[in-house]
């Protein structure tokens, strides 16, 4: 499936940006595929000084970045399921401040980091 496989009805507005930033000809399981690639790179290139790092005091480090996209994708993954299974009740959305908060990032080591986010991509691609 290609973004311009998409109906305009088929997703809310808010998420078009993010939809588009692939490009039209771009196969959305390839992109799944391409992404993990790529964070997997990324992680393994950080130091344990950068997943710490942040630019200014109550933002969030790099490691609580990395968390919230595990945990965004995780609650889409939910949501997908819920969709595919034809449940008509309303999707709740999520406090992402809340769940950084209980992450325990700075205790949380890049290798740990890196496995989670595997397991939840390749459940992203299973589903």
């Amino acid at each position: 499936m290609k973004i311009t496989d998409l109906q305009k009805r088929e997703f809310d507005f808010f998420y078009s940006t993010y939809l588009n930033a692939l490009g039209e000809d771009e196969n959305l399981m390839s992109a799944l595929y391409s992404g993990r690639e790529w964070f997997k790179s990324f992680v393994e290139g950080l130091t344990k000084e950068q997943l710490g790092y942040t630019y200014g005091e109550g933002k969030w480090t790099i490691a609580e970045v990395l968390i919230h996209l595990i945990d965004t994708e995780r609650v889409f993954q939910y949501r997908a399921f819920r969709i595919s299974r034809n449940d008509k009740t309303p999707l709740p959305g999520f406090e992402q401040d809340d769940y950084i908060i209980e992450s325990n990032s700075d205790w949380r080591l890049k290798e740990d980091i890196l496995d989670e986010y595997l397991s939840v991509r390749d459940s992203s691609i299973n589903l």
